[in-house]
């Protein structure tokens, strides 16, 4: 059963969120640039355990409404999150940032260390901006490629090899799903990103994973981005892509329960 879909209004719109299970702690989900909340049905069930977890729609996607700034900076996100945060009644929480996600939930964290207990940084980079051209490519093939083959395409640059057709074809429908407004903001911030001066100044408990055969976020840009966040521990999934969290969630999840239960 998928979880359903809320809105909240906030000071910068409205937010689309799925929430599951509850608790003193709460983890909140922020997926990637061709995902949204629905990603992370595989962590619903097996993370919610004692503990609340709020995946959010970020700005321009499912059911939030576009970013009021029509060429957005990282800060953006920022604000964006700190608003559904205050929304939610959320003080602090351990966060988990996926790819695009991860660019936020870092600068978040450097910018708010008060409101972070823990952060996950998954299958994300220090710094995206070298990569722009390919991101401006992504806006073209949505703005003129058929939902249906935007999606296929996103999916099989996410997934590896070895992923399963049912699990592809999860990721091409929410890959599917994107909106050209939000989804060309968000390509806008990523390739205008960059988190390593601000990286190294992080002073809280951070787990960097990595897919074993991820093309978008390589093993080897996961441990540079460990290598600058003092204490940060790096852990690798084994026959997983750019989508671990679909990929391999027994692997997936096991390794965040495990950073998760430490105090």
């Amino acid at each position: 059963m998928t979880t359903p879909l809320q809105t909240i209004e906030t000071d910068r719109g409205r937010i689309g969120y799925r929430t599951a299970g509850s608790g003193p702690d709460t983890l909140l989900l922020l997926h990637g640039l061709g995902g949204n909340s629905l990603s992370w049905e595989a962590q619903f069930g097996a993370l919610s355990d004692g503990r609340r977890l709020v995946a959010w729609d970020a700005p321009g996607y499912g059911g939030s409404d576009d970013l009021p700034e029509s060429e957005p900076s990282p800060d953006d996100y920022v604000a964006s999150l700190g608003a559904f945060m205050a929304a939610m009644g959320i003080e602090a929480c351990d966060i988990l940032g996926h790819s695009m996600g991860g660019i936020v939930a870092a600068r978040f964290a450097a910018h708010h260390p008060d409101r972070v207990k823990r952060l996950v940084l998954s299958c994300t980079s220090a710094d995206f901006s070298p990569s722009g051209p390919g991101f401006a490519a992504r806006v073209d093939d949505l703005r003129t490629l058929p939902a249906a083959a935007f999606g296929r395409q996103r999916a099989d640059g996410m997934a590896a090899s070895t992923t399963p057709e049912a699990v592809r074809d999860r990721l091409a429908a929410i890959a599917a799903s994107a909106r050209l407004p939000g989804f060309a903001a968000a390509a806008h911030m990523l390739g205008r990103s960059d988190n390593s001066e601000l990286l190294k100044g992080l002073s809280l408990p951070v787990l960097v994973l990595s897919g074993s055969e991820d093309r978008i976020a390589p093993r080897s840009e996961a441990e540079r981005l460990a290598a600058l966040i003092p204490g940060a521990k790096h852990l690798t999934i084994d026959e997983a892509g750019h989508a671990p969290y679909a990929e391999a969630p027994a692997s997936y999840n096991g390794a965040l329960l495990n950073f998760l239960s430490r105090r």
